[in-house]
Formats: structure tokens, C-alpha cells, sequence
């Protein structure tokens, strides 16, 4: 394969002819260094091949002729068949020729790169099927996206009326400690008004610790709502502190006791900027209903791209250590510590001012201390 044909392959196809040629450090090379290697390699093997052929060619034919002696010399006279000069001399000159196709034969066309290309599959915006779901995404935001079929839709509008105005609508139930999914006896509910080609939603619910659900149908002026599908039951997580565990967070203990020097724990009433830095800056929830999948929700999907968009959130980890016996609340609630004594925290973190009260006694209840952590968290929006 010459260069110029290596030159408009991709990376990505050079990568693999490289593999199926063992090419070593493949992986690392950038495109001109695969090219440069593939052409050595292309180059030294058509090498091969000449100095191959030129060696078959002008070998002697010698150990050949004397096993046809020998095969005449030990068979019957009448069963040998003398072969004329004329025939062996037109058998050597074919003997390096490729064989002729046979007649009707139709050669199929291979690729000369040799580089298998994979189909894409595209994946089906719709899948035709009646269906709305819904995902937590913090204590105060859910996320909802739907699949509802054309017919679904017209056969609803048809039970309604085809005269009557009407309005498509997602209703959010609270169903918390509801039996048997019952809405009518919902503690609360809210409707948003969905807007054409729209199948995901931002659903600000703003209760942590709750169950909810929701369906999606129509709404008459008077009020009245005749659901077409209805959703899961999701609850979203308590807003507070988890006395759970989490090994992700684990660190060495060397790296432990450097933190919690900074955090202040050498000295009373020392604080630390360096620590007090780490819970500047957090995303505003800002994030309405409607972005970033139903931003663009007003045009069909297929006419307008997605637009560029930027999600980001934070949590507050809370972190100490005293003695083993002691007894620890964060809160006013207790705190399982762990052999050494230390101890870490999740929390939520929201926009404005958390203060977080931590008190540990000892175990004769003789001696106390209190730590009050007080987080500012402000979000601010830029291009």
C-alpha cells in the first residue's frame, strides 16, 4: 500500500490495519508516525516478496526430475506417461502464474486497505410506546421524560371531545404514605403546562424526603383532567446529614491528620481560609422547567439541534475526629464514630447560609466541646 492511499485513511482506520500488521506502540503513535510505519512495513515486505520470487525462479529443478526417475524406475514401463519437453516446459512457465477464474465466475471486490468499517446504529428518538418516567435528581428536583404515541393522544382528545379546548398537562401528585397509589387522596398537587414536541421536564417538587408521581393528559378551562399515562414513584432524599459511612471518602491517615490541621483542629477557635475556599461556589439552581430537554422543546427535534448546555452541583462534607469513647451530634442528631474516632458527614448543599453545630462529650460526661461550621453558598451565572 502506497503512502498517498495511508494518507486518506483515519486514525482510527490506520490504528486497525496497524493491529492486524503487530505494529508495536501503535497505540501511542499519532497519524503521520502510523503512516510511517505502515509504509516501512509495506515497503519491506514487497522486498521480501521480489527477492522471493527471484530465487524461486532461477532454482534447479533437480530434486524434482530425480524423484520422477526414481517414481519411473520403480513403476511398470506401460503405466508411466512420458512427458515431452514441450509440456514440462510450459508446466514451469505457469507454475508462478495465478489460475484463471472459471467460466461464469464473478470475482467479488475487496477493500484494498483491508480495514473492516462498523455499520452505525442509530437509535430510535421514539420507541412507540406509552410511557412516562420519572428520576430524582436532589432533594428538591426531579426529572420526568414521556414517550406518548400520536394515537394515544388522538384517541384522548376524541373522549373529550373534539369541540373542546384543551390543554396538555403533566400533574405532580404528592403521594407520600398513600396506599395502593390511590391520586385522589394526594396530600398535594400541581400541573405544568407542556408546550409542543416536548418529552422531558425539569420538575421543581422543592420537598425533600417525599414520594411523588405524576400522569400527563388533558385539562378542560373548567378544570377537570382526563389522564393518558401515568408515571413510577419516585422520593427524593432527605435534606441533612447521612451518619452513614461512605469508604469512597476514606483517605490515609497521614493525609486525615494534614486536613484536619487545616480545618483548624490544633487550635481553638483557629478557623482555615484554605478549608473555608472549598465551599465558595456552587451551580444556582437555576435549572427551570423545561432545560435543557425541553429548551428547545417549541421545535420539532429533527429541524433544531440541541443547544449547549452546562450542568453543575456540590455537596458539603463534614469531617473530625475526638476520642474513640466519646459521644458525638452534628445537628442535635448523634454521629456513629469509627474505631479511631473520626467521623465524616454528607450534606446537601443550597444556595444561602447552612450553620452546622457539632458537639462532642466525653465519656464520663464530665468534658465538652462545640464546633459551630457556618457555609455561605452563592451561585452566579456567566457565559
Amino acid at each position: 500500500m502506497e503512502r498517498k492511499e495511508l494518507e486518506k485513511l483515519k486514525r482510527e482506520e490506520l490504528l486497525e490495519l496497524a493491529k492486524e500488521k503487530n505494529v508495536k506502540g501503535r497505540s501511542k503513535m499519532k497519524k503521520a508516525e502510523l503512516i510511517k510505519a505502515l509504509v516501512k512495513l509495506f515497503s519491506g515486505s514487497k522486498k521480501t516478496k521480489k527477492q522471493t520470487g527471484v530465487k524461486k525462479i532461477s532454482a534447479p529443478r533437480q530434486p524434482r526430475r530425480r524423484l520422477l526417475s526414481r517414481r519411473r524406475i520403480k513403476s511398470k514401463p506401460q503405466k508411466v506417461d512420458e512427458v515431452s519437453p514441450l509440456e514440462r516446459e510450459a508446466v514451469e512457465a505457469t507454475k508462478y502464474e495465478a489460475g484463471k477464474a472459471a467460466e461464469g465466475y464473478q470475482p467479488q471486490e475487496v477493500p484494498t486497505t483491508g480495514v473492516m468499517v462498523e455499520e452505525k446504529v442509530e437509535i430510535p428518538h421514539k420507541y412507540g410506546e406509552d410511557r412516562l418516567t420519572l428520576l430524582v435528581r436532589d432533594p428538591w428536583w426531579i426529572f420526568a421524560y414521556w414517550d406518548i404515541t400520536p394515537q394515544t393522544w388522538e384517541r384522548g382528545r376524541n373522549q373529550v371531545g373534539a369541540h373542546v379546548p384543551l390543554k396538555e398537562v403533566m400533574r405532580v401528585y404528592d403521594v407520600t404514605d398513600i396506599p395502593e397509589l390511590d391520586v385522589s387522596q394526594a396530600h398535594t398537587f400541581f400541573d405544568i403546562e407542556l408546550t409542543p414536541y416536548a418529552d422531558n421536564w425539569y420538575i421543581n417538587v422543592g420537598q425533600p424526603d417525599r414520594n411523588f408521581c405524576a400522569e400527563i393528559g388533558f385539562r378542560t378551562p373548567e378544570g377537570k383532567f382526563y389522564p393518558l399515562v401515568r408515571s413510577n414513584v419516585v422520593r427524593t432524599p432527605r435534606y441533612g446529614m447521612s451518619d452513614k459511612t461512605d469508604e469512597e471518602w476514606m483517605i490515609s491517615e497521614e493525609e486525615y491528620w494534614r486536613m484536619f490541621g487545616l480545618s483548624g483542629g490544633y487550635g481553638i477557635g483557629k478557623g482555615s481560609l484554605e478549608m473555608q475556599e472549598m465551599f465558595k461556589k456552587r451551580f444556582e439552581e437555576l435549572v427551570s422547567s423545561g432545560f435543557p430537554g425541553s429548551f428547545f422543546s417549541w421545535m420539532h427535534r429533527e429541524e433544531v439541534p440541541r443547544g449547549f448546555w452546562l450542568v453543575a452541583d456540590a455537596e458539603l462534607i463534614v469531617y473530625g475526629a475526638t476520642e474513640p469513647t466519646a459521644k458525638v451530634t452534628v445537628q442535635g442528631k448523634p454521629v456513629k464514630l469509627r474505631p479511631d474516632g473520626s467521623f465524616s458527614l454528607r450534606f446537601a448543599l443550597p444556595d444561602g447560609v447552612q450553620e452546622i453545630p457539632i458537639q462532642a462529650i466525653s465519656e464520663d460526661g464530665k468534658d465538652s466541646k462545640r464546633i459551630k461550621i457556618t457555609v455561605r453558598r452563592s451561585t452566579e451565572e456567566g457565559e
